[in-house]
Parts: C-alpha cells; sequence; structure tokens
C-alpha cells in the first residue's frame, strides 16, 4: 500500500495536485495508491510541505534531487521499499528535515554523504537494510540527532573510535542508539565514552563474547542497557561504575553477575 500525507498550510486552489491525489484549501494532500514503482512527479513545490510518506511500495529508485523544492520538509518516510542505492544528492536542500526512515530496504552499503546537510535531524532509522559496514563519517554532519536505529542490520564489527573521534564528537543529544539483532563480536574500548547524553543502549540480540571494562565509561546518563541474547559469560566488576544513572539492564543466564558493582543501586533485572 502507498500512502503519501502532504501537510500544505499555504496549498492554494491553483496549486497543481499530483496524479492520483487529492488536494483541498485546508491544506492536505493524500495520494493512495498500490505499489506504486515511481514518486508523483507533481509534488507541489514551495508549498510549505511538512510531511512526505512513502511507505510500503515497490519505490526501487529515487531521482536526485526529488524533494530538494520542498524546502520546509519536516518529516519523510521511505521506509518499506526496494531502494538499493540512495543518490548524494537526493536529501539535499532539506536543511529542516527532522525525521527519516529508511528503514525495510536494502541499502546494504550506505555511502558517508548521503546526510549531509541535514543539521538538523532528530531521527533516523536505518533498520533491517543489511548493512555490514558503516563509512566512518556518514553522521558527522548530523549535530542534533536523538535516536539513532541500526536494529536488524549484518553489523560484524565497528571500528575503533568509530563513535567518539569521528561520528559522534559531534552528536552531543543523542539520547538513543540502537545496534540489536546485529552480528557484532566485539566492541573496542571505550566505544560509546563520548556519547554524554545517551540514555538507552540496545545491544541485545548479537553475538558479544566478552565486554572491555571501559566499555560504558563516561555515560553517566544512561538508564537502560539491553546485553540479552548474546554469548557473554562474565562481566567486569567494574564496568558500570560511571553509569550513576543506570536504573534497568538486561542480561542473559547464567552470566556470572555476582560480582559486579554499581555506583547507585538501582533496579537491575537479570533476564
Amino acid at each position: 500500500m502507498f500512502l503519501v500525507l502532504l501537510t500544505l498550510p499555504r496549498l492554494t486552489c491553483n496549486t497543481l495536485c499530483p496524479m492520483s491525489c487529492l488536494c483541498n484549501s485546508s491544506g492536505a494532500v493524500k495520494c493512495v495508491g498500490f505499489m506504486i514503482t515511481d514518486i508523483p512527479k507533481q509534488l507541489p513545490n514551495k508549498t510549505y510541505l511538512l510531511s512526505v510518506k512513502l511507505s510500503s511500495n515497490n519505490l526501487s529508485v529515487i531521482p536526485a534531487q526529488v524533494f530538494t523544492p520542498l524546502t520546509d520538509l519536516e518529516q519523510l518516510h521511505l521506509d518499506g521499499n526496494q531502494l538499493k542505492t540512495l543518490a548524494p544528492d537526493m536529501l539535499e536542500g532539506l536543511t529542516g528535515l527532522k525525521e527519516l526512515d529508511l528503514s525495510r530496504n536494502q541499502l546494504s552499503s550506505p555511502t558517508s554523504d548521503i546526510f549531509n546537510g541535514l543539521g538538523n535531524l532528530t531521527f533516523l532509522n536505518l533498520g533491517r537494510n543489511g548493512i555490514k559496514k558503516l563509512p566512518r563519517t556518514i553522521f558527522q554532519s548530523l549535530t542534533q540527532l536523538r535516536q539513532l536505529s541500526l536494529y536488524y542490520n549484518e553489523l560484524e564489527t565497528l571500528e575503533p573510535g568509530m563513535f567518539d573521534t569521528l561520528l559522534f564528537c559531534c552528536i552531543p543529544n543523542l539520547r538513543k542508539l540502537s545496534l540489536r539483532s546485529n552480528d557484532l563480536e566485539y566492541l573496542p574500548p571505550h566505544m560509546f565514552s563520548k556519547l554524554t547524553t545517551l540514555s538507552i543502549l540496545l545491544l541485545n540480540d548479537n553475538k558479544l563474547k566478552n565486554l572491555p571494562e571501559n566499555i560504558f565509561q563516561g555515560l553517566q546518563a544512561l538508564s537502560t542497557l539491553d546485553l540479552k541474547n548474546n554469548t557473554l559469560k562474565t562481566l567486569s566488576g567494574n564496568i558500570f561504575l560511571s553509569n550513576t544513572g543506570l536504573k534497568s539492564f538486561w542480561t542473559a543466564k547464567p552470566i556470572n553477575h555476582n560480582t559486579i558493582e554499581l555506583s547507585v543501586r538501582k533496579k537491575i533485572c537479570f533476564i
């Protein structure tokens, strides 16, 4: 099913409405179809468009700069399509974009420059794309990002320093990071140490065998940590000493957690 809802506060009666869509003077454009393969060619330009939803279709190609005229766009949903690549300038000009959903596609090798210029983006979903490796600088422009979802991919490793020095050095507001359901076996020391505002970290359903003692060092805001369904056998007794805000921690038995020390004793769930 194809559904796009475009909020157009200043849509006029003379605005050309895309084929197969309904437009009204209250500022709404609604397009409904089935397994659409092409983006409507007559998207209204410069009409204060706020939201475009093209979810669950059969889109395999997005034309370059197709969204560029929509300078006020805040939400773009392209999830559930057949996208394998994205043109480097597909998102050019969308400086006000806040929410981008690219999940459930086939974007196994996203390029390093695809998100350049999206400095106001707060939500990014790249889940279920079969991603095996991420370019080191792919998120460097996303200075306002609060939630990043990378779940259900095929990430086998993360390069040392990837998050703190190159990716997340410039993302001071990140609150939630989901890396669940990947193929991660190892995390380098201090991998998340610069994510000082991170409150939710999901690492469950990976292949982690052990964790460096300082892996969560510096995460004072961390309140929820999920490590269940890994192959962890033991955890260092000091691994959570700097996590003063930790409230919920999930891991799998029969992990040896008898000697784990917490700086502030909270509700800890061993599942």
